[in-house]
């Protein structure tokens, strides 16, 4: 009772300090679509709070945002300092960067990261990640959402669509075996949550002599069978092989593949498009590209072209990879991504599917509801507005009231 409690003071603190204005004023600069798309994700925003604090809502995120963004304003400009001396804003760094977020209701980080202090910066246009997420889980409906949190069936249904994914090797949930392959394990094995995850808890185990390891020590695979037997009994687990990354694009010294983030969007019309790309390799010592600070390379949806990321802060201190110039098997990654959209039961506006490249062609690993936009505006340093995203967004909206 008490950690219930305390998480849901947790949560409001949350509402109360993260969630930005009330209300949303827009820039001198903004597009009627900007405003439209700003203005609801506002009016979720406010939708997310218990209803018997809704009409205190207001004047909590009023009273707790400023102080929230001036403790981030000053975070971030440890970290990014060239971000005040490009506009002459040394002296008051922090209170120009504070200033901004208030007044266009981006994080700070936004803020720095999408340059906004520039003369010319339009900060409406630059798609509020927070905001549109709230807009997908208004306009999708719930069955493909929960069809694409769980591995389990999302793997049934690429089998039932011909789309290539890995397959189960075992699945544990409530202490109890739900699958098992009789086959020999491969060498690599790869250890996942069976619902959501965003790289949080997955393991790769590597075949040493008659056991595996996980990085720390070898153990058998009884000895896996019993873990996943204890762990489930929390959070429901599987076992998938890993998949053997085709040979232009393995990286030396990096424990995971680089995965590309392939989004698409389904228009009223039914018709599926390609938004954007991008290629996301893991941190150095990680083996899932979402866990610590990565790398993510822009991916030309035209043939696959990669391209430096153009992030202002960027997100990593590692060097450059050393990387294909072009994604192999380009178009086949396309094909199979918009047959994925197009197969989903239900309404699913945006999808960011995640995929691996292997020596037998690419491989849906997952599809996400949240599209992976902020990380597509950080390394292309385009605003999503001015891309077909933000048509498809207007759309959505027009056709809503």
């Amino acid at each position: 009772m008490a950690f219930r409690v305390k998480e849901k003071l947790r949560y409001l603190m949350y509402l109360s300090a993260y969630s930005g204005a009330p209300f949303h004023l827009p820039a001198t600069n903004a597009s009627e679509a900007d405003t439209r798309r700003r203005r609801t994700g506002r009016r979720l925003m406010l939708r997310r709070w218990p209803r018997y604090l809704r009409p205190l809502a207001p004047l909590l995120m009023l009273l707790c945002w400023p102080v929230a963004a001036l403790t981030m304003s000053r975070k971030v400009l440890r970290f990014s300092p060239e971000a005040v001396r490009l506009h002459g804003r040394e002296r008051n760094g922090s209170l120009a960067v504070w200033y901004t977020a208030l007044r266009y209701n981006h994080s700070p980080v936004d803020v720095v990261q999408f340059d906004m202090l520039a003369p010319d910066a339009r900060p409406d246009a630059w798609i509020n990640d927070r905001e549109t997420t709230l807009i997908w889980g208004f306009l999708n409906s719930n069955g493909p959402r929960q069809l694409l949190n769980d591995k389990v069936k999302f793997a049934e249904f690429c089998n039932t669509h011909g789309l290539p994914t890995p397959h189960i090797l075992e699945h544990w949930e409530g202490g109890a075996q739900k699958i098992a392959i009789s086959e020999p394990w491969p060498d690599n094995i790869v250890e996942k949550p069976a619902r959501g995850a965003r790289g949080r808890a997955v393991i790769r185990w590597t075949k040493i002599g008659d056991g595996y390891t996980d990085g720390t020590s070898v153990v058998s695979r009884k000895a896996i069978v019993n873990h996943l037997a204890e762990v489930s009994r929390t959070e429901a687990r599987i076992l998938q092989p890993e998949v053997k990354q085709h040979h232009a694009i393995v990286q030396s010294g990096i424990l995971g593949a680089p995965v590309a983030r392939i989004m698409t969007g389904r228009w009223p019309s039914g018709s599926v498009k390609l938004l954007g790309a991008y290629l996301s390799l893991p941190e150095p010592g990680q083996f899932a590209s979402n866990i610590g600070h990565g790398y993510e390379l822009p991916i030309d949806l035209s043939d696959g072209a990669l391209s430096p990321s153009r992030a202002f802060w960027p997100s990593a201190s590692i060097a450059p990879p050393n990387l294909p110039s072009i994604v192999p098997d380009w178009q086949r990654a396309c094909e199979i991504t918009r047959a994925a959209h197009t197969a989903l039961p239900g309404r699913m506006v945006a999808v960011g599917w995640d995929v691996i490249f292997s020596e037998d062609g690419p491989i849906i690993l997952e599809g996400n509801h949240t599209i992976g936009l902020y990380k597509l505006q950080r390394s292309t340093q385009l605003p999503a507005a001015d891309t077909l995203l933000g048509d498809l967004l207007d759309v959505w909206l027009s056709e809503q009231g």
